[in-house]
């Protein structure tokens, strides 16, 4: 029984091992490869993701290869506060996501304002100079310009954020503008049909459009609020994985007790 959890976790620290040493190469990538603001943002956390996996993944190697139960004991630990704390990330990305559903308009498409998101989400992504990191990073990668070609790969990332809604390169349909094209809008004569602020703010500058439209603000939350219900199915994937790893290695260092306790009473009768 004992070689069998060993076994175990030493191959569940080893698909660790490997998933940190990548996790530190893509990390590595980006510092070589200079991208824009959003890619350089990923180093630090990429790097410290690929680090801890590395380093709980050596100790649970050590552990069970060697049979060494402090070092099971430090690694079992480190498990434990990882399945609190995706426990607790999971939970709480429920909670923050879970806050407005949006009215279909007869447009086609669904328009949300910001009361529709929880003010955490607000606060975070939408207000200031949160706001401003954000807009720069999609002013960056051209967004508009790559949907007004047709890319496809844009299409992909940016479905329901840009081709649903259209947020930030169309004004809200309330403002009564006329489409020449994608991204230039015609002005009715008699000024916009609604006195939404929104309809003042919108801009035909390719540089500018609704970027800073509340619209805009509203698709992108209404998107990381998808991105990060789905981020919390990986994290119960995860946790199971987890859990899975923290009781082998349990069943591991239990049965390293006893066979030390064997070999122990083995030398005493000797």
């Amino acid at each position: 029984m004992a070689r069998i959890c060993n076994a175990i976790v030493a191959v569940l620290n080893a698909i660790f091992l490997l998933a940190g040493l990548a996790t530190i190469l893509i990390a590595c990538f980006f510092y070589v490869h200079k991208g824009t603001e959003c890619e350089d943002s990923l180093k630090i956390p990429l790097l410290i993701i690929g680090a801890s996996l590395i380093f709980v993944s050596i100790l649970g190697l050590i552990g069970a290869c060697w049979r060494v139960n402090f070092f099971l004991i430090i690694h079992l630990t480190i498990l434990f506060l990882m399945i609190l704390a995706l426990i607790g990330f999971t939970v709480f990305t429920i909670l923050v996501t879970n806050k407005g559903v949006g009215d279909i308009m007869s447009t086609g498409y669904k328009e949300y304002r910001l009361g529709d998101f929880s003010h955490w989400m607000q606060n975070r992504f939408a207000k200031g100079e949160k706001w401003v990191k954000v807009k720069n990073c999609l002013v960056e990668v051209n967004v508009c310009g790559n949907l007004d070609e047709g890319d496809k790969g844009w299409d992909d990332k940016f479905s329901d954020l840009f081709k649903q809604k259209l947020s930030s390169i169309q004004p809200p349909s309330v403002c009564g503008f006329k489409s020449a094209n994608t991204t230039f809008w015609e002005v009715p004569k008699d000024g916009p049909a609604s006195k939404d602020p929104d309809c003042n703010t919108w801009s035909n500058q390719p540089e500018k459009l609704c970027l800073d439209c509340e619209a805009c603000k509203v698709g992108f939350l209404d998107n990381i609020r998808k991105q990060w219900r789905r981020l919390a199915i990986v994290n119960c994937i995860v946790l199971a994985v987890i859990l899975f790893a923290y009781c082998v290695g349990c069943c591991a260092r239990q049965s390293n007790k006893g066979d030390n306790k064997g070999k122990n009473k083995y030398r005493n009768y000797a």
